[in-house]
């Protein structure tokens, strides 16, 4: 089976996520996001990918963008407790409004974060240390967990 791989810089595939996500808008609804605006999003996923493995430096591969996911998982977990915790404290009869709609959701957001990282850090970074293995060979990443 032929492998087939791109060159095509990143910031190309997000020009043409952009421009999905201007056709998406305009496609008849009952198309919109399947027919129309999952190729763009297929291809950046694959140029990110692709970017990764051969190491490119991207706005994906910082810190600020690494981290988010790394607690993903955890988040994931994590996040409908979350939000059950925050409507156990403002009660459940409370009345939403704009500002309080906001509130409920950063505050979700908020605990969800605390929630994810904490579970991160002393659980899940630990066991994946502990039973994840590296793999060899030319194109891999060079590590399973980012710091």
């Amino acid at each position: 089976m032929e492998k087939h791989r791109t060159n095509s810089p990143l910031w190309l595939a997000w020009l043409d996520f952009a421009g999905g996500y201007a056709v998406v808008s305009k496609a008849p609804k009952d198309y919109a996001i399947v027919a129309v605006g999952v190729l763009p999003v297929a291809v950046l996923i694959a140029a990110a990918a692709i970017s990764d493995v051969q190491k490119r430096r991207s706005l994906l591969s910082g810190p600020v963008m690494v981290w988010p996911g790394n607690i993903s998982y955890a988040f994931h977990l994590l996040h409908f407790f979350a939000i059950q915790v925050v409507l156990h404290v403002i009660g459940l009869g409370f009345r939403a409004t704009n500002l309080s709609s906001v509130g409920f959701v950063l505050g979700s957001l908020a605990v969800s974060v605390v929630a994810a990282w904490a579970l991160y850090e002393p659980v899940e970074k630990p066991m994946m240390r502990r039973f994840a293995t590296r793999r060899r060979g030319e194109g891999q990443p060079s590590a399973v967990v980012r710091s």
